[in-house]
């Protein structure tokens, strides 16, 4: 199946996100289904496709930006088994950056999957950017691999980055290609 995320416009402030699976034929496998629904505004999904078969189940990730109201943007991560959410891990959580969390991107191995984005710092108008593998384990998302330096902050802005893997199955995280 494809695995298909997009943004849902309530309003200028408040987004959603939603999504549907999709066969290799082109037939829809899920129709419009509920990603993330909060007050808060989500938005810039991006989404990896399934985790290969290990006799478990096999979930996909979705990363997104999530307003965190005072304290900024963060970015999530959401795992989900077909359309049933598994797991959710804020990076913000995780990790101490000192900025807003922008402009997610994830994929996956086949094993485990990674997320790139921007680390945004307002008044200095600087990007950096980070790198994180995620492990799964029956539905439940852990750091593998946290808060990687892809870029460190200069003075132009690191905006927008993308992750894909080189190869399938157990490709470690230093064979992540970030563009």
């Amino acid at each position: 199946n494809w695995n298909v995320v997009w943004e849902h416009a309530l309003s200028s402030s408040n987004r959603n996100l939603l999504g549907a699976r999709v066969q290799w034929n082109g037939s829809l496998t899920e129709t419009t289904f509920t990603v993330a629904s909060l007050a808060a505004d989500e938005r810039n999904p991006s989404c990896t496709a399934i985790l290969d078969d290990t006799g478990g189940i096999r979930p996909w990730m979705v990363s997104y930006e999530y307003d965190n109201g005072p304290y900024g943007w963060d970015v999530r991560c959401r795992t989900l088994n077909n359309t049933s959410v598994l797991n959710t891990l804020d990076l913000a959580e995780q990790f101490s950056n000192g900025g807003d969390e922008v402009t997610p991107s994830c994929d996956s191995d086949g094993t485990q999957f990674a997320v790139v984005y921007s680390i945004y710092s307002v008044p200095a108008l600087v990007g950096r950017l980070r790198l994180s593998s995620l492990t799964c384990i029956n539905g439940v998302l852990d750091v593998n691999e946290g808060d990687l330096v892809v870029s460190q902050a200069d003075t132009a802005t690191n905006y927008g980055p993308r992750v894909a893997t080189n190869r399938s199955s157990g490709s470690p995280l230093d064979d992540a290609l970030v563009v």
